[in-house]
């Protein structure tokens, strides 16, 4: 006989399933760059579209993409064996897991977690609100402030105490604050080569 499940369990599981379901379709609009060297020995700054920076058939350029989606430089191509530029982009290397992880933790800090803190204070405001003196919701209100306000500095001082046991390591370096918001605090340090 399979245990059932409490009450208050079934609401927490259906709102966490919905806000899965709203964050993975976003993970398109995550883009970041990273700087790989070329084979004759200058380096590029290279800018790729969603979550993984390499692969085939992923279009990656040498300036920022326009809103429109299109590369406004020119791509980077991998040299086809028939002759003519193929679309490949550049092969996976070690690299770019490192790369990887660091854009879905932008993406995630960056992006995605203050507009979400935003939107819970928001509703936390508007129960507070409509309340109409009942203590049972004053207090849920404060609680959902106090514990986005919580979740906030776990989440940030996480990724603090991590980049800074890194950047310790010599595995990231510390980006200026004015790159703060474009780039994220710590920045991955591994060379990507492409041809």
């Amino acid at each position: 006989m399979a245990p059932k499940m409490e009450k208050s369990t079934i609401p927490l599981l259906l709102c966490l399933l919905i806000f899965i379901g709203f964050v993975f379709p976003l993970t398109v609009f995550a883009d970041g760059h990273y700087v790989a060297q070329k084979s004759d020995g200058t380096q590029q700054t290279v800018y790729y579209r969603g979550i993984v920076p390499c692969g085939l058939g992923k279009p990656l350029c040498t300036s920022p993409f326009a809103e429109d989606g299109t590369c406004p430089g020119s791509l980077i191509t991998t040299p086809d064996p028939s002759g003519t530029d193929s679309f490949d982009g550049v092969p996976c290397q070690f690299c770019h897991f490192f790369i990887l992880l660091n854009g879905i933790i932008s993406f995630l800090l960056i992006k995605l977690l203050p507009p979400l803190a935003v939107l819970m204070i928001i509703l936390a405001g508007i129960s507070f609100y409509f309340s109409g003196g009942n203590p049972n919701l004053l207090q849920r209100s404060k609680e959902l402030v106090k514990a986005v306000i919580i979740g906030l500095f776990i989440a940030y001082g996480a990724y603090f105490i991590v980049g800074f046991l890194l950047f310790a390591f010599g595995a990231l370096h510390m980006n200026p604050f004015s790159e703060f918001f474009r780039d994220g605090f710590f920045k991955v340090n591994c060379m990507v080569n492409i041809p």
